[in-house]
C-alpha cells in the first residue's frame, strides 16, 4: 500500500494577485499565450448577462494561459459581441494588437477570422484586479482580461 501525504495548501486555487499587466518584459513578469478564442454557447456561463441566449449577436470569450511565478494559470476576458454596433466589443484591436490577418469577409463585407488558428500566440494581458469569492473570503479569482497587446 502507498502513502503519500498532502499540504492542504496545495489546494489553493492559483490566480493573478494584481492588477496590472503582465508579460515578457512587463511590470509582472510572466509568460502569456493566447489559449482560446471561442464562441460562447447560447444559455451557458460565458454568454453575456444582457443576451443570455445569443438572440442578437454571438459573442467570444478569450482565454490566456499565463504562467506566473511558477504556476500555471488561465485568464479570460468577458463575452464580447462580433458584429453589434457600440457595444464596446475590444475584438478587432486585440486582433489587430496581435498581428492576426483576416481569413476573409462575410456577405457584408466585414472581416473573418479562423479563431483556430490564433491559439500559441505569445503576447501580454492586461487584467483587472482579483476578486474575492462570494461564499469564501479566503479563495481569490484572477481579474478579467480587459487588454492584450502583441509581444
Amino acid at each position: 500500500m502507498s502513502v503519500v501525504s498532502y499540504n492542504p495548501k496545495s489546494a489553493d486555487r492559483p490566480y493573478l494577485p494584481h492588477a496590472g499587466i503582465y508579460g515578457v518584459g512587463q511590470e509582472h513578469e510572466a509568460d502569456v499565450q493566447l489559449f482560446s478564442v471561442a464562441i460562447a454557447e447560447p444559455g451557458s456561463l460565458e454568454a453575456p448577462f444582457d443576451d443570455k441566449n445569443c438572440e442578437r449577436d454571438s459573442y467570444t470569450v478569450w482565454t490566456f494561459r499565463v504562467i506566473y511565478s511558477g504556476a500555471v494559470m488561465f485568464v479570460r476576458s468577458r463575452a464580447q459581441a462580433n458584429t453589434l454596433d457600440n457595444m464596446g466589443s475590444k475584438n478587432i484591436a486585440w486582433l489587430n494588437n496581435l498581428g492576426a490577418q483576416p481569413t476573409g469577409q462575410d456577405e457584408t463585407g466585414n472581416p473573418t477570422y479562423e479563431l483556430d488558428t490564433l491559439s500559441g500566440i505569445k503576447c501580454m494581458v492586461k487584467v483587472s484586479a482579483p476578486r474575492k469569492d462570494k461564499n469564501d473570503p479566503t479563495l481569490f479569482y484572477s481579474g478579467t482580461v480587459v487588454d492584450v497587446f502583441g509581444s
